[in-house]
């Protein structure tokens, strides 16, 4: 067993995660700009050393085999980077379009508040509504599911999905393909 799954009891690992990378999340976009720093270049800062402990940890206490943890944790980190990105983007637009400014707000309003602008700037209420069913009939369908979700409901989907997919499923799950092991495509 690995040393740092020793130290927490079993089970006790999906929600103090998910409430670790939702409040990682907030915190860094309470900081517009943050978001571009680790895209790039590995972050290896004692606060993002910390970070990838703290979630390493969690996924060996949940029974995640280490391996798979350890790219879990990049996954995570990965996730992390894109939300922050995508509020970083948009504060620091220099020409937003159709007049619009740069979304306003710090932690959780930060996200909805980009997630607003960038519905407002395509018009995507408009766009959707405006589909040709018989062309795109899933999207003219789910035009309310797709334009309703809260920024703060789709944070949190995308951190289900990712320790979701983590979680311990059986011995198929123990283990990445070969053929993404090895480089080789398929």
């Amino acid at each position: 067993m690995h040393a740092l799954a020793a130290r927490r009891a079993p089970g006790d690992w999906r929600d103090p995660l998910a409430a670790l990378v939702t409040d990682v999340a907030h915190a860094l976009n309470a900081h517009h700009g943050i978001g571009r720093v680790s895209l790039g270049a590995i972050p290896a800062s004692p606060a993002w050393l910390g970070l990838f402990d703290r979630i390493l940890g969690l996924l060996l206490a949940g029974g995640v085999e280490p391996q798979r943890a350890s790219w879990g944790c990049d996954l995570i980190v990965f996730h992390i980077d894109a939300v922050t990105y995508e509020v970083s983007v948009a504060h620091t637009a220099t020409t937003p379009a159709r007049g619009q400014h740069p979304p306003s707000g710090d932690g959780p309003d930060a996200l909805q508040n980009v997630l607003d602008s960038r519905h407002a700037q395509v018009s995507i209420e408009e766009r959707l509504a405006g589909l040709v069913p018989g062309r795109y009939p899933h999207l003219a369908a789910g035009t309310a599911e797709l334009t309703a979700v809260p920024a703060a409901a789709r944070l949190a989907l995308g951190i289900e999905v990712l320790i979701g997919g983590l979680a311990p499923q059986g011995r198929e799950r123990e283990r990445p393909p070969a053929l993404l092991v090895e480089g080789r495509g398929p």
